[in-house]
C-alpha cells in the first residue's frame, strides 16, 4: 500500500466519521426540542396565570360604570361617550402618613 493510498483511506475514515457526528449532532437537537419546547409551553403559560392572578389585566382597572346609563368609561373621561352625561371627577382618597411602630410607643421625658 501506498502512502497515498493511505491517505486517501484515512480521508475516507474522516468523512464517515464526520457524517455519524452530524448523524448524532441531529438526533441530539431533535430530542433537544422534544424536551424543551413542552417546558417553554407550560412555563409561559404559568407565568401568564401568575400574572393574572396578581395583577388584573389594566382594561379592568382603567374603566369605570356611567351612572346614568351603565356603560364603561374610562376614568380619566368627564363625560359619558354613550350617553353625554357630565361625570363626576375622581374621587382621591387623603394618603395617611405611616406611623412606624416605635414612633406610636415612644415616649418623651421632660426635665
Amino acid at each position: 500500500m501506498t502512502e497515498e493510498e493511505q491517505w486517501r483511506q484515512k480521508l475516507e475514515r474522516l468523512a464517515q466519521i464526520q457524517e455519524r457526528i452530524q448523524v448524532i449532532t441531529d438526533r441530539v437537537r431533535g430530542l433537544r426540542l422534544q424536551v424543551t419546547e413542552p417546558v417553554r409551553v407550560k412555563t409561559r403559560e404559568r407565568f401568564f396565570q401568575f400574572l393574572d392572578r396578581v395583577a388584573p389585566p389594566p382594561a379592568t382597572q382603567q374603566a369605570t360604570k356611567c351612572p346614568a346609563c351603565g356603560a364603561e368609561v374610562s376614568k380619566e373621561a368627564k363625560t359619558c361617550p354613550a350617553c353625554g352625561v357630565g361625570l363626576p371627577p375622581p374621587v382621591k382618597t387623603p394618603e395617611t402618613p405611616a406611623v412606624k411602630p416605635h414612633e406610636a410607643t415612644r415616649k418623651y421625658i421632660l426635665a
